[in-house]
């Protein structure tokens, strides 16, 4: 299952292309996608696509989905004691008719949503925390990679962390409790760690030119007979 994976770099360090490139991945699966943009314009074309149940812009919003979540993830612990399974990969195996979809909320900008609301960290982390059994991961990311925003609580409960491109040593070490990611010099390139690795992991995230013209390749426009980006290529 996935981890809860925390995602942090300068702006232009390629956060956005790593997302879009996790969620074209995960549209392609059998599980329920949520996703928090208060941008509004990161995420807007993937609304009413398939997988994703939702995209939210406000703060309010947001926070009305994590506790959402929240009580999806009880019910489904109770679900679990009842039929004496440990995760929803035991249970999915003894009921398939009941099959849990694994959850997954990916949250962008995380900066502007704390600073706005401070409260919204201790349920997400609530959920972060517990979901894992549940079959339900939370994606953070932020551009802004200070300790104030990535505080000790969200490192504790996000084992996985990828850190972009950072401005200095110090914000390398807020996200990955080392240096080293503000040597990296190329756009999409990362560096992760987990509670798995001994070392960590550089890599190279996919380069996605166009996000419309993905989702129509690989057919995920719901059946529309034209969809609103058609217009735009030959």
């Amino acid at each position: 299952s996935l981890p809860n994976l925390l995602v942090a770099g300068i702006p232009g360090s390629g956060k956005s292309m790593l997302l879009h490139s996790i969620i074209l991945s995960l549209m392609s699966k059998d599980c329920d996608i949520y996703l928090a943009d208060p941008k509004m314009v990161e995420f807007s074309m993937y609304e009413g696509m398939r997988s994703i149940r939702s995209v939210e812009n406000s703060i309010e919003g947001i926070s009305e989905r994590i506790e959402a979540i929240r009580l999806e993830m009880e019910s489904r612990f109770l679900l679990l004691k009842k039929y004496g399974c440990r995760n929803i990969h035991e249970f999915n195996r003894r009921d398939s008719k009941k099959r849990m979809k694994p959850i997954i909320l990916i949250i962008d900008e995380w900066a502007d949503i704390y600073l706005q609301d401070k409260k919204i960290e201790r349920p997400l982390c609530f959920v972060a925390q517990k979901g894992r059994a549940a079959g339900v991961s939370v994606v953070l990311a932020t551009q802004r990679p200070s300790a104030k925003v990535i505080s000790g609580l969200i490192k504790a409960n996000f084992s996985g962390r990828i850190a972009l491109k950072t401005a200095s040593a110090i914000d390398s070490r807020v996200i990955l409790d080392r240096s080293g990611a503000e040597k990296i010099l190329d756009i999409g390139t990362g560096i992760y760690i987990d509670h798995t690795t001994p070392h960590p992991i550089m890599f190279r995230s996919p380069y996605i030119e166009s996000i419309p013209f993905e989702l129509d390749r690989h057919g995920y426009n719901n059946g529309y007979k034209k969809p609103f980006w058609k217009k735009f290529w030959a």
